[in-house]
């Protein structure tokens, strides 16, 4: 737990420190801070560590900080909740992972109708956060599964984690405007299905390649209005 105040009172840090460590059977951590950082160390009676962020010393308005941990007792579980994520089954996440950076260790799951990523190490943390919170949105929105493809999100097409196998194609000055206003466009590709679109070495979103046209996933809200003079 981290215990942290906008006071310099000793009342209000260094003493509440004290009660926690006595009555309450935490341990608080002695932090390593650099000299250079400006940040004074302080102890109460119990030994209980407090660190001091005066503003003649850093940057800021300054601040009272500690960190403790709890010495004994059960194991926290999350309660599980209606509506809690679902987990990709293996072969759907095989499918999702193709779009994906290979070295990108990723924990997948539902969220309505969307395939989120995120990474691996925080999945644990997860329905932590969800037993007690609304959570807006957790890791990136890859996109949706179909029974025939995946559906990938304008999120992916812009996040670090595009694979860099897919297909692409680098546009023009003029063929990038016109892909971002949702402009009437047909560009000379022999490639049939998803393709990235690219300027300036960005990726600027999707394109669906069909026989006879280029459907255009630029997300609409997002299109250019004004045209240049």
């Amino acid at each position: 737990m981290v215990y942290s105040t906008c006071s310099y009172s000793r009342e209000e840090n260094e003493d509440i420190l004290d009660w926690i460590v006595e009555d309450m059977g935490a341990t608080t951590c002695r932090l390593e801070t650099p000299p250079d950082w400006g940040i004074v160390e302080t102890t109460g009676r119990s030994g209980a560590y407090g660190y001091r962020f005066y503003p003649d010393r850093v940057k800021g308005e300054g601040l009272f900080m500690a960190c403790l941990r709890k010495n004994d007792g059960a194991a926290f579980t999350a309660p599980r909740k209606k509506g809690m994520l679902e987990r990709l089954v293996k072969k759907d996440e095989e499918r999702v992972g193709a779009w994906v950076r290979p070295e990108a260790s990723l924990f997948y799951f539902h969220h309505q109708e969307l395939i989120y990523g995120l990474p691996a190490g925080l999945a644990a943390e997860l329905p932590v956060l969800q037993s007690s919170l609304y959570l807006k949105r957790a890791g990136v929105p890859l996109g949706k599964l179909s029974v025939k493809e995946f559906i990938p999100e304008h999120d992916l097409a812009l996040s670090t984690l595009i694979s860099p196998a897919l297909p692409a194609l680098t546009l023009s000055r003029d063929d990038a405007l016109r892909y971002l206003r949702k402009d009437e466009w047909r560009p000379a590709i022999t490639h049939r299905g998803w393709m990235l679109v690219r300027y300036g070495g960005h990726n600027l979103g999707w394109i669906k390649a069909l026989p006879g046209r280029i459907n255009n996933y630029y997300p609409k809200e997002w299109r250019i209005l004004r045209r240049e003079s």
